[in-house]
């Protein structure tokens, strides 16, 4: 989780933007219908995506 978010934010020097829920960055997430480190990781595809939020607004799938 951390190298497509903290990590991917800091390669592109954009770490004050983006990679982690801080108050003053961008909030585009998306929200998984399970807890990604709670699942055993050969079923990691297998977890639904709730939706997105993007801009700061929830955008749920169905």
């Amino acid at each position: 989780m951390r190298a497509v978010t903290v990590e991917t934010a800091r390669s592109l020097g954009l770490e004050d933007e983006i990679g982690s829920i801080r108050p003053g960055k961008q909030a585009d997430f998306t929200v998984l219908e399970q807890d990604p480190h709670a699942v055993d990781p050969r079923k990691l595809r297998d977890i639904g995506i709730w939706g997105t939020v993007f801009e700061g607004r929830p955008r749920p799938l169905r």
